[in-house]
Order: structure tokens, then sequence, then C-alpha cells
């Protein structure tokens, strides 16, 4: 008689169940999103219209605002949906790090998130570590932990942004395959002196539509995950409440 443990095999099989079914739905969602998308461009614009070329009074005025910014909130979370639901296709090319890193500090420090009271440390050397990228993903990427650690840290503080480069990262959430294919991995750190997360809330800032942000749309680390999931690599998350969080992304090495 031979036996055989299958249950990893029927996990597999389960999870692929689950990945086809969530496939179907965000099909179906996608195109119902960009559906809903057309006619609120075309209410916001005709609002926009009668609010030049009407006379109103302070509360007509007030009431256009909120219907504006309204439309505009929900314009922002479609987009972030689309993003999540129907990713473009990856454009993968061997590309320097910290380059990429340096770009979206760049455009980050002069963004409306950042202020005077954050200090950004970044990266030492390391010009010559490499991975097989999408530049515009994973700059999405960068920018969307930066703007997390600034908005975490309303009161200031320090974002240390680390690189560096090892062997497999003993990561449990990455497939077996991914470990055998890849000797060396690269391996991104940010980290922020910010409020920290909770333990329940750390295991669900992955899921989409969880946040924790009064004007968040919960989109923005799902679509990290997603980003760094289809680049075969894998990304965690270490903080304690008070103390800070940090950020740590493993990409396949050239």
């Amino acid at each position: 008689l031979i036996f055989q443990d299958i249950t990893k095999f029927k996990e597999m099989e389960e999870q692929m169940k689950r990945v086809d079914k969530m496939a179907a739905v965000g099909l179906l969602a996608a195109g119902m999103a960009h559906e809903i998308r057309n006619p609120l461009a075309s209410l916001s614009g005709s609002v926009q219209m009668l609010k030049t070329e009407l006379n109103l009074d302070d509360h007509q005025q007030h009431l256009m605002e909120i219907t504006l910014r309204e439309a505009e909130r929900l314009n922002a979370l479609i987009t972030d949906f689309l993003l999540y639901a129907q990713p473009p296709q990856t454009h993968k090319i061997l590309t320097p790090i910290r380059n990429i890193i340096e770009e979206t500090i760049d455009l980050f420090i002069h963004s409306l998130s950042f202020h005077d009271g954050i200090r950004i440390l970044r990266p030492n050397g390391h010009e010559n570590i490499r991975a097989s990228i999408d530049p515009e993903q994973m700059k999405q990427v960068f920018w969307n932990l930066l703007i997390n650690a600034a908005q975490s840290m309303s009161n200031g503080g320090n974002i240390q942004v680390q690189l560096s480069k090892g062997k497999a990262p003993g990561d449990t959430s990455l497939s077996l395959l991914s470990q055998l294919k890849a000797k060396e991995w690269v391996k991104i750190s940010i980290t922020d002196s910010g409020t920290g997360i909770g333990l329940e809330e750390k295991e669900k800032i992955f899921e989409p539509f969880f946040t924790t942000k009064e004007n968040g749309t919960g989109l923005g680390l799902s679509i990290v995950h997603k980003i760094i999931e289809n680049h075969k690599g894998s990304i965690k998350v270490e903080s304690e409440v008070g103390r800070g969080s940090t950020f740590n992304i493993f990409l396949p090495a050239d």
C-alpha cells in the first residue's frame, strides 16, 4: 500500500478555483466601473458649467462644491479599482533599482503629502543592484508606500529606504518554483516612524477596500501587493503600534 498526503494539492486546487472565480467577478466589475465612469464625467462637467453660468447664493455654491468634490472622489476610487481589477500588462526590463527609488523620492518630496516635518533617509551605494522589473509599475509601488508612510506621520518623522541583495528570503508566501528559479533576491525596505499598525489591521491591509484612513480608498496597498505578485516577488509588513512600520519587498535579482 502507498499512502500520499495530497493536502497541499487539494489546497492548490481550491486556490485555483478561487482565483478563476475572482477573475470572472473582477472582469464583470471592471466593465461596470467603465460604464459608471462615463456618465460620472458627464455629470461632473455639467455641474461645473452650471456653477460658472448661474448666479448662486453661498448655500448653493457650497452644494455645488460638495457635488464636484464627491464626483472627483468617486472618479479616483474607480481609477484605483480599475487599476486593481485590470492592471496594465507588465513590461519587464533589467533596471538598476536605486534609480527607480531615487526618482520616486524626488517626486514624493514635491508632492502635497510631503511636509517639512518628514525626513527621508535614502539608500547608500548599491548602484549596481538590478532586477527584471517594469519601471513604471515599481515607481507606483514605491510611491504608494511613501504616501502610506507619510500619512502615518502627521506630526513628522523619519522614512528610511534600504536596498540590499542576498539569498532567497525563506518566505513561505513565495512559490517553490520562484525560490528555485531565483538564486539571489533584491530586498527593498521602507521604514517609517509613524503610528504603526495593529495586529488585526496588519492581517487585512492588503485586502481590497480595507482602510483605516478617513478619505482612503483601501486599494493602494492592494495594488502594491498585486504588482509585486506579478513580478514573482513578495511583500511583508513588520509593525508595532506606536513604533512605526517596515514594508519589506523581495524581488528576483538579475
